[in-house]
């Protein structure tokens, strides 16, 4: 679907880090991918949008939510004979 399609390019996009919406808007469109399907992929990825300050100039960077936190088990061992 055009969903999945934006969703995918869009993930593509921001793995590698924030990027300027205007830059993602013009490439998304170089893409063939609508501003609609755009914004719900956006939603769908729960993207971030940061806004930052140049001089008088104000951007918004897109971002990809931080990764869960992965979960460790804790390892027990036997030593010498006695749990650890």
């Amino acid at each position: 679907s055009a969903l999945d399609e934006a969703c995918d390019w869009l993930f593509a996009e921001l793995a590698v880090g924030p990027l300027d919406r205007e830059k993602i808007v013009e490439a998304a469109e170089a893409e063939g991918i609508s501003g609609r399907s755009l914004e719900r992929a956006k939603g769908k990825l729960r993207v971030r949008s940061k806004r930052t300050a140049e001089g008088d100039r104000i951007r918004y960077m897109w971002e990809l939510p931080p990764s869960p936190p992965t979960q460790t088990v804790g390892v027990v061992g036997v030593v010498g004979g006695e749990l650890q």
